[in-house]
């Protein structure tokens, strides 16, 4: 048997297409071509693999979704652009958030706790990737 038929066998029990499958086998550091045996991998008897991928049926609901979204939005916005105000759901140009983050900033008050040591730099940690 070889690669293929391991990735067919695969197919078969999790509906993971063989293009969107990862196994982690270990070949010769690279990923592993179709056909090699499976004898050459070095595989044991009942050894456990890892697989990841995605189900077909999921695959195609996201690509139905995808497509509903296309149709009821006429087109596909990049949201580097567009931000969407999850109150009531209505698209801000970027330039318009700019100015709301402006006006913001502006009114903001800034209370120290420790004031910032001479001649130290100052490390910012972006915990919530909100910068």
């Amino acid at each position: 048997a070889t690669y293929k038929d391991l990735q067919l066998l695969c197919y078969s029990e999790t509906s993971v297409r063989p293009e969107n499958q990862k196994l982690f086998l270990r070949y010769k550091g690279n990923s592993c071509p179709d056909d090699v045996h499976l004898s050459e991998l070095g595989l044991k008897n009942r050894q456990k693999l890892k697989l990841i991928g995605t189900a077909e049926d999921e695959v195609e609901a996201l690509e139905i979704s995808h497509r509903i979204a296309q149709t009821e939005v006429g087109l596909v916005l990049d949201d580097f652009d567009w931000d969407i105000n999850p109150g009531n759901y209505t698209l801000w140009s970027r330039a318009d958030a700019d100015r709301a983050l402006v006006k913001m900033v502006n009114r903001m008050e800034v209370n120290i706790i420790n004031p910032p040591r001479q001649g130290k730099r100052l490390l910012v940690l972006d915990l919530d990737h909100t910068l």
